[in-house]
């Protein structure tokens, strides 16, 4: 199973704090290059995340937002109309099959049936105001459609900059385990020789297991159970 990209980033982070930590072994190889890309690799990784997760928030916020119009726009608008509709116009050819999408139906469909439905609502408009709907209905019914399309659009835009974001990620994730890989080599030359700084190193550099999940417990042994000598049974007369 492949580490996520924010197991990889902790293990970025893991190689600049052992580096940090043995600034006083490891001078040469934090004034190289490497440490320099790792270094921006990784703060580049902050603002991507930061961007990521406000996208995301932001969608969660927007798919909410839309489900409300969209109920608005269905119920508030376009059910009434087409219920007078049924009752009031009967025999005119216009309104003979209006029906108003199914809930359930893409938001982009509701949008799109609530813009016909105005256009034939407006040749009509005495006949709804006489039933009850307010004089600006058809105008309701326009800006009711014309709130849901816009948080559409919204929405899409934001999915758009958290897929950008996401890719920038990756990417900067890739460029910094490519700086560690070249600053392994380093490291190790350094090194050679320090057992306990390379292993400390060897794990630095390791990308960790997922965190946070249920570990196996490791099998208990077998209770001893101790071995008795079985007794004659006494039978009694």
């Amino acid at each position: 199973m492949r580490a996520s990209n924010s197991l990889k980033e902790v293990s970025l982070h893991q190689v600049q704090s052992f580096l940090d930590t043995h600034a006083s072994e490891l001078a040469g190889v934090n004034l190289a290059a490497p440490r320099a890309e790792l270094n921006d690799a990784v703060r580049q990784l902050s603002e991507h995340a930061a961007n990521q997760a406000g996208a995301t928030t932001t969608v969660r916020g927007d798919t909410l937002k839309k489900q409300a119009l969209y109920d608005v726009l269905r119920q508030d608008h376009m059910v009434p109309i087409a219920q007078i509709a049924r009752q009031e116009l009967r025999g005119d050819t216009e309104f003979a099959d209006i029906r108003v999408p199914k809930d359930g139906a893409s938001a982009a469909t509701l949008v799109a049936a609530a813009r016909g439905l105005a256009q034939v609502a407006g040749r009509h408009e005495a006949v709804f105001v006489r039933a009850g709907l307010a004089a600006d209905f058809v105008g309701q019914l326009t800006a009711a459609a014309d709130a849901l399309e816009q948080v559409i659009d919204e929405r899409g835009s934001t999915r758009l900059g958290r897929t950008g974001a996401t890719a920038a990620l990756t990417a900067q994730v890739k460029r910094g385990r490519k700086a560690v890989m070249t600053i392994d080599a380093a490291v190790k030359r350094t090194l050679k020789g320090n057992a306990p700084l390379l292993a400390e190193w060897r794990s630095a550099k390791r990308v960790p297991l997922k965190t946070g999940g249920p570990r196996l417990a490791a099998a208990a042994p077998a209770p001893v159970v101790p071995q008795t000598t079985p007794t004659a049974e006494v039978h009694t007369a």
